[in-house]
């Protein structure tokens, strides 16, 4: 500056280098169907939508698909052996009619579920906050396809906050397309180097513990189908669970089908026979019986058959023939509270349908449940010995023996982290391991994503320093700005050492990381050394006895 008045002028120098801020860790992005994908006049089909509650996604996304079911008897064993399995099995109903006993069998109308809106929901209930929606289109969608959810993938590359990514919808592919989303999402992590692939097992509601072990199980095809590139960036967990997202206030008559309708109205009149229904491939799970409580509370036959032709007219009603949307939904809801209090077997029906929606993929409760962790304990705390909210059980209980053959896989090294339930304890997440389970460098889950938070807090910090002078003037303010970094992450208890030196060093200059050539073209190399702390997965307890009186 140059002075020509007289006077006395201030000049303010900075005396601290830039610091380093931590990043966001539990940001999740998930990509699915949805009601609608709307709001104030914009169009967010295929945007990567902010979200930070569910009242934002119900307000931008819409409700949950009214997903019907079918009631309909056992298929003959040639008829089931042909049809597809279902990711989740169908509920075996028996009612007991005029003392004979009648088996039923629900299961979905579709070939597949949507699972975003319950999933987002049960991302909530286990801790999420943020998160990112990517709607790839509307229920009425009929052909889902591994297309739309590679482009939204693709356009998850232009957002810097999500560290996660999950796909629950994509379960309603086919297997194979299944598998090639999740290849595609493990290259998405690998190249975007800030988050990583959250996973289920494709049909992994398995209620066998048989059908866990086996060349052909799901867990066998996870391994073989899921690939061998970029596993340190994706992270899967098995079974399914069971959870209370989805209650008996959530479903109504919409969600069966006339034909079904028609059958529970058949059982009202003794002489009427039982329509031939279309059957469907199950495993058979323990009938519940319930008693006959003929009518209900003692009404009148007619008035409880009536109130059912209402409900099979209603279920055909649009809002265009009922313009009042309150009054449509007000009918629905007395018409559906009268068949509750009226017809047990038609409760009994619809529990199920909503057991059987809310049987879920773990991922959505895992993203919680990080998000829960990083902000309570540290990205650095393995997300694991963590109870899950809303969950009631695991669909099938697993043996210390059956998951060491999920936790450790000597030959592909594709670790499965288990859901357990412990006799007082409760559903845990039993396992804190990455796909790469053979590397000592990225085998739990914590250590990649504590890694991944480092790199990319330094990373944005370092963008001040582009085009600075080359020289030791910057090499220093650098390596101070990340030592000091480094220092806080330690006294949280991230790095692992008695000493900060123990725990880290910065090393940066000429002669130490670059040479003059790279000097010369423009390159300032940094290396940045850290002990991060691993898990204590396996504790061992040595006993051995002693002579009376003996020392230690």
């Amino acid at each position: 500056m140059q002075y020509s008045t007289p006077g006395v002028y201030v000049v303010e120098q900075n005396a601290f280098p830039n610091s380093v801020v931590e990043v966001a860790t539990a940001i999740p992005a998930f990509i699915g169907y949805t009601e609608k994908a709307f709001y104030k006049g914009k169009e967010l089909k295929g945007i990567p939508t902010k979200v930070e509650s569910l009242q934002d996604f119900v307000a931008y996304f819409g409700e949950a698909p009214v997903q019907q079911f079918t009631l309909a008897t056992p298929p003959a064993k040639d008829d089931a052996a042909k049809s597809a399995p279902l990711a989740v099995e169908a509920s075996t109903l028996t009612f007991s009619i005029r003392g004979e006993q009648k088996k039923y069998l629900l299961s979905p109308a579709e070939s597949a579920l949507y699972y975003l809106y319950n999933a987002i929901r049960l991302f909530y209930l286990n801790g999420g906050s943020t998160c990112y929606v990517v709607s790839i289109g509307g229920y009425d969608n009929a052909d889902s396809n591994q297309d739309d959810f590679n482009a939204a993938i693709e356009s998850l590359k232009y957002e810097q906050d999500p560290t996660m990514l999950l796909c629950p919808d994509a379960l309603r592919l086919k297997e194979e397309e299944y598998y090639s989303v999740t290849q595609q999402m493990l290259k998405h992590c690998e190249e975007m180097q800030s988050r990583v692939a959250i996973f289920d097992v494709y049909q992994g509601a398995i209620t066998d513990p048989r059908q866990v072990a086996g060349d052909d199980s799901p867990i066998a095809r996870f391994r073989t189908k899921i690939g061998q590139n970029y596993l340190s960036y994706g992270v899967a967990y098995f079974p399914w669970v069971e959870t209370s997202v989805v209650s008996l206030n959530d479903v109504s008559f919409r969600n069966l089908t006339s034909d079904s309708l028609n059958l529970l109205l058949d059982e009202l009149n003794p002489d009427a026979a039982t329509p031939a229904q279309a059957g469907t491939a199950v495993v058979e799970a323990p009938a519940k019986v319930v008693p006959v409580l003929s009518n209900g509370d003692g009404s009148d036959a007619t008035a409880t058959e009536n109130i059912f032709k209402q409900a099979i007219q209603l279920q055909a009603s649009t809002v265009a023939q009922l313009p009042d949307p309150a009054a449509l939904q007000a009918k629905r809801k007395d018409i559906n509270n009268k068949l509750i209090a009226l017809f047990p077997y038609y409760t009994q029906t619809l529990t199920a349908v909503a057991r059987y929606l809310s049987t879920l993929p773990v991922a959505p409760a895992m993203a919680g449940v990080y998000t829960a962790t990083d902000n309570t304990r540290g990205v650095w705390k393995a997300p694991a010995n963590v109870s899950l909210n809303a969950v009631t059980a695991p669909t099938v209980s697993l043996s210390d023996s059956t998951q060491s053959n999920l936790n450790v896989d000597a030959i592909t090294g594709k670790s499965i982290n288990a859901i357990r339930s412990f006799p007082g304890v409760g559903v845990l997440v039993w396992g804190g391991r990455t796909l790469d389970g053979n590397s000592q460098d990225w085998r739990y889950v914590n250590v990649r994503r504590t890694m991944i938070m480092i790199e990319q807090s330094v990373k944005l910090a370092a963008r001040a320093y582009v085009f600075e002078p080359n020289d030791p003037n910057t090499w220093t303010t650098l390596r101070s700005m990340i030592n000091s970094f480094l220092f806080t992450l330690w006294k949280q208890g991230a790095l692992f050492g008695t000493s900060p030196a123990e725990a880290y060093s910065v090393n940066v200059g000429l002669g130490s990381t670059m040479t003059a050539d790279d000097i010369l073209d423009g390159l300032l190399k940094v290396t940045v050394l850290v002990a991060l702390v691993r898990p204590a997965e396996f504790i061992v307890l040595t006993f051995q006895q002693q002579m009376p009186g003996g020392g230690a």
